[in-house]
């Protein structure tokens, strides 16, 4: 499947205007997120009663272990690495994929993704880390000019052999959208490829910005601040079956698809907008 994907460019286009998916809902608070995970950003599953989430770019290197109700079990520290910008979680069942590569300025030139022992995290309280480096091969200036901001991200899924990346739009005029890649899970140096673009919205980057992202058994799950879409990603097609409005709007960062019917997400800690809670949608 993998294969046939990475071969063809494809276009996904969403239109904001498909209101025969959307329904409002309100999130079910879980729980508050521990003080020191006041910048959450990404979210994982370890075992079945047991998350894995992290702070956004400028804390420390390290992994929070929550309990379903987002209070804190313990602490992992990834050793001898720093948290430049990390931005969301991905596993494949072995490995945990920490994804460093936000980008907001489109400046950067170490972008990767750390790859970490599953087996380690439940059982250390300090990991080691692979890493996987790319660049985007579409970008040449760094930074590139406004109209061609494309390189941010914030959401990353793991599709059979290989992460998807999403990228998080960033342009001036707003083009709505998201570039979409391919890199391998093999530690390594990779120059990936577009495989194609996907239109979320033409309201700009704070309605129509993608946050985060999940996958499982073929249903791919994004996020904005202000709502959550869902697909059915199959083969080379995707098709929208789900838009679902939040009652709150705040920083929505990180997403996590537990079971067929049960999301989680988690939402940084804003003095303004609020935040800091583990929410439950069903």
């Amino acid at each position: 499947m993998i294969a046939q994907l990475k071969n063809s460019l494809f276009l996904f286009v969403l239109l904001s205007s498909l209101f025969s998916f959307s329904q409002e809902k309100k999130c079910i608070k879980e729980g508050v997120l521990p003080e020191e995970l006041k910048e959450a950003s990404g979210l994982e599953l370890l075992n079945d009663s047991t998350f894995i989430a992290i702070n956004d770019g400028g804390n420390k290197a390290e992994l929070f272990l929550l309990n379903l109700d987002g209070s804190l079990q313990r602490k992992v520290t990834v050793l001898n690495e720093k948290n430049h910008d990390w931005e969301d979680l991905t596993s494949d069942g072995c490995f945990l994929y920490i994804a460093d590569f936000g980008n907001n300025n489109n400046k950067r030139k170490n972008l990767r993704v750390l790859k970490v022992k599953l087996n380690d995290i439940t059982t250390k309280k300090e990991v080691v880390a692979e890493k996987i480096y790319f660049n985007y091969n579409e970008q040449v200036s760094f930074p590139p000019k406004k109209e061609e901001m494309n390189f941010d991200a914030e959401a990353i899924v793991c599709i059979g052999d290989s992460l998807l990346i999403l990228t998080k739009i960033n342009t001036v005029p707003w083009t709505g959208g998201s570039q979409l890649y391919y890199l391998s899970k093999s530690p390594g140096i990779y120059s990936i490829k577009k495989s194609g673009d996907l239109f979320v919205g033409s309201n700009g980057w704070y309605i129509d910005a993608i946050t985060g992202a999940d996958y499982l058994n073929g249903e791919l799950i994004i996020t904005t601040y202000n709502r959550l879409l869902m697909f059915n990603f199959a083969k080379n097609n995707i098709k929208l079956t789900k838009e679902i409005l939040f009652s709150e709007l705040t920083q929505k960062e990180g997403v996590l698809l537990k079971s067929a019917d049960e999301v989680f997400i988690v939402d940084e800690k804003s003095r303004f907008l609020g935040g800091g809670n583990l929410f439950k949608i069903k």
